[in-house]
């Protein structure tokens, strides 16, 4: 009976104090230690990261005003008002296991992160992503604008993208010398998957008034071994003055084939 109440005080206590230890541990790790684990998972991908407003929650929660990631010295893009909730028991090994909200030119990223030096992981939707948040975009010479909306999915160096816009508005586009008609497409959807500094389009589509378009192929080191069809239908009156550069890739009446091989704006 004694061996039993003693077990019973000893299992009470343990209840009673293990509250107070799980709170005390989230004021262990500090500000900077958080953030460095952050900045090291970025580094890993070759990639910079600046990060304002950063505050401690009551409990492994994460508040950041504002995250700017970084490619070398260009930006990528920004992310503000950023909400985070911590997995406690990863972070004792220096872990970063968290959900992640965010906005970024009025659209909304979602989804869950694991960050740690060796490895970073996770998925993120992103919806109504303004195209002028990918400040990248404008540097590569492809302007205009819409929104995005779709899903991110890393492992280490290996991503996938699935995405679909269907407010599109571009200008047109030079690709490895060729001046394609981008203006003439206003919904755009694709998946593309990215090892490292090899991008392979596996197929993007456009979409325009009566004129269709696929791109497929691979981008390595910013040079493109790709092809891109246009698909007028018979309603589409290709006498375009961009047609006519296009004529040398026209295969048969409503259907062009364009080898683009070189530098590539992505």
């Amino acid at each position: 009976m004694t061996n039993t109440k003693a077990n019973f005080r000893i299992c009470f206590a343990f209840i009673f104090i293990l509250p107070f230890i799980f709170w005390a541990l989230w004021f262990v790790f500090s500000e900077s230690t958080i953030m460095n684990i952050m900045k090291d998972a970025a580094e890993n991908h070759f990639l910079e990261i600046e990060i304002r407003g950063f505050k401690k929650g009551f409990l492994y929660d994460l508040f950041i005003d504002e995250v700017i990631i970084k490619s070398g010295q260009e930006e990528i893009m920004t992310l503000n008002n950023i909400n985070s909730r911590i997995n406690p028991f990863k972070l004792l090994v220096k872990n970063l296991d968290m959900s992640v909200e965010a906005d970024s030119k009025k659209g909304k990223i979602k989804g869950f992160i694991s960050l740690s030096k060796k490895n970073t992981n996770g998925k993120l939707e992103f919806k109504d992503l303004d195209l002028t948040a990918l400040s990248f975009l404008g540097k590569r010479k492809i302007k205009g604008s819409g929104n995005i909306s779709g899903s991110l999915i890393f492992n280490n160096s290996e991503s996938h993208i699935e995405f679909i816009s269907r407010n599109l508005s571009l200008e047109d586009i030079e690709i490895s010398g060729i001046k394609t008609p981008a203006s003439f497409f206003h919904s755009m959807s694709g998946a593309i998957n990215i090892n490292n500094n090899l991008i392979n389009i596996e197929s993007v589509s456009f979409d325009g008034r009566n004129v269709y378009a696929r791109l497929r192929g691979c981008v390595k080191d910013y040079i493109a071994d790709a092809t891109l069809e246009i698909m007028p239908d018979k309603n589409f009156t290709d006498n375009h003055l961009l047609f006519a550069g296009l004529e040398q890739y026209r295969v048969s009446p409503g259907y062009y084939l364009i080898p683009l091989k070189g530098e590539f704006p992505i």
